[in-house]
């Protein structure tokens, strides 16, 4: 049976890193905490408010990355090769978090952390749009006040009307489950999909 439960915007923790401001929206497990070896996935926003900022290094993990505002310019240095990428505003990008990566440009980012036996995906959506659900776990992320309607064979199972910064993690869903989205904001994605499962 699906598990569903909100992270209220007030709740959400807020810290200080080299670049700015970060929110953790979500953390496995629950008493798992941010540090290598000791969480499984994490879901997180931050604010890059310097012209160059170093990422963090997560050796042993997977992650994807979106600017939820303005592009931004990353320089990942693999092993054998340098990697150079623009990113535009809501699509996301993956990349080892055993390179070592240098954003240049100041924005608003979205994160997802998971380990290499998890898969990972990452989705803006835009107002009245659908979300099918086939993933063990999806983080719904409001950019703005969200209305969020659960949907289980075209029968209603439950709605939320969600703020700003505030969060639905939906677990375990069953076959033929979607959640669809309303705002009074129309256009650009009103909210970020987080989704995990095993490979």
């Amino acid at each position: 049976m699906i598990n569903l439960r909100v992270q209220e915007a007030k709740n959400v923790k807020v810290a200080q890193w080299s670049g700015g401001e970060t929110r953790e929206v979500f953390l496995a497990p629950d008493h798992g905490v941010y540090k290598v070896g000791q969480f499984d996935f994490r879901v997180s926003s931050a604010t890059v408010e310097l012209k160059e900022s170093k990422f963090s290094a997560l050796p042993g993990y997977e992650r994807l990355i979106m600017s939820l505002d303005h592009c931004i310019r990353l320089v990942h240095e693999k092993e054998e090769e340098i990697e150079e990428i623009i990113l535009q505003p809501f699509e996301a990008h993956h990349f080892s978090g055993d390179d070592q990566t240098t954003s240049y440009g100041q924005c608003t980012d979205f994160n997802l952390i998971y380990k290499p036996e998890l898969k990972g995906f990452m989705k803006a959506c835009n107002k009245a749009e659908q979300l099918t659900l086939e993933s063990e776990v999806t983080v719904i992320y409001c950019l703005e006040d969200v209305d969020i309607q659960v949907i289980k064979n075209e029968e209603l199972i439950k709605s939320y009307q969600l703020e700003k910064y505030s969060s639905l993690v939906l677990e375990n869903p069953e076959s033929h489950t979607r959640v669809e989205f309303d705002s009074q904001e129309s256009f650009q994605p009103i909210v970020v999909c987080s989704m995990i499962q095993e490979k």
